[in-house]
C-alpha cells in the first residue's frame, strides 16, 4: 500500500509538522474510528431491512446511532496533534452531512403520513425518496478516502529505516489488538482483498485498515 505513505508524506508537508500523538493516543484514535464504523454498518444493515411500515422509526434510529458513530470520534477534534486533528474533523463532516440527509428523508415521510392526499402525491414522493438515498450513498462513498488518512496517524515521521518511512507509533501488540478488534467487529471479509465494487464504504473502510495494519511497518517497538 505504498499510496498511503506517500498520501501521508504530503499530507505531513502540507500541514507542517505535525506535533507527535500523545503517548497511546493513535492508538486510542484508530480504536475510536473501528468502533465508530462498526456502529454504523450495523445502523445501515438495521436500516436496509426495515419494511416500510417501519421506516419512520427505522430513520429515528438510524440518525441517533450516527450521533453516536460521530460521539466516538468528536474527542480528537481536540488533539494536539494536527493531522488526527484533522482526519477527525473530516469523519465528524460526514457524520454531519449524513444526519442532516437522513433529517430531510425522515421529514418527508412524516409529511406524507400526516398529508391525507398521499396517495396523489405517492409518485413525488417516491422519487424525492429516492433522491435522498442517493444522496446518502454518495456522502457514504466518500468514507474510504478519509480512512487512507486515518492509517497516517500511526505512522512516525520522526523516525526512518533507510531513509524511508517505515516505523509506526503504535506497539507490536497494539497492532495485533487492533486486528483482532478488526475481525470481531467485521469477521472474515475484512481480510478479502480490496475491490473497486460492490462493497459498500464502510467495509472497504475497514478493509483499508486490515491491509495497512498486515503490511511490514515496524511497531514503535520493533
Amino acid at each position: 500500500m505504498k499510496p498511503i505513505l506517500f498520501i501521508c508524506a504530503l499530507v505531513f508537508i502540507i500541514i507542517s509538522k505535525p506535533a507527535q500523538a500523545a503517548e497511546n493516543e493513535s492508538y486510542k484514535y484508530i480504536t475510536a474510528v473501528i468502533d465508530s464504523l462498526q456502529i454504523s454498518a450495523v445502523a445501515r444493515d438495521r436500516f436496509q431491512h426495515t419494511k416500510n411500515l417501519d421506516m419512520i422509526g427505522a430513520i429515528k434510529t438510524l440518525r441517533t446511532e450516527l450521533k453516536t458513530a460521530r460521539a466516538y470520534i468528536e474527542p480528537y477534534e481536540y488533539s494536539n496533534n494536527e493531522y488526527i486533528k484533522h482526519n477527525a474533523d473530516d469523519y465528524i463532516s460526514i457524520y454531519e452531512t449524513l444526519i442532516i440527509t437522513y433529517d430531510e428523508m425522515l421529514q418527508q415521510f412524516e409529511d406524507s403520513h400526516n398529508n391525507p392526499d398521499t396517495e396523489n402525491n405517492l409518485g413525488t414522493f417516491q422519487r424525492n425518496f429516492s433522491e435522498e438515498l442517493s444522496t446518502a450513498d454518495t456522502r457514504w462513498r466518500k468514507l474510504p478516502l478519509i480512512t487512507i488518512g486515518t492509517s497516517c496517524a500511526v505512522i512516525d515521521v520522526d523516525r526512518k529505516h533507510e531513509g524511508k518511512i517505515k516505523y509506526l507509533t503504535i506497539t507490536k501488540q497494539q497492532r495485533e489488538t487492533l486486528l483482532k478488534k478488526l475481525e470481531s467487529a467485521f469477521g472474515d471479509e475484512v481480510k478479502q482483498e480490496l475491490q473497486g465494487g460492490g462493497v459498500h464504504p464502510i467495509e472497504t473502510s475497514a478493509q483499508m485498515l486490515w491491509e495497512f495494519f498486515n503490511k511490514p511497518l515496524i511497531p514503535s517497538d520493533g
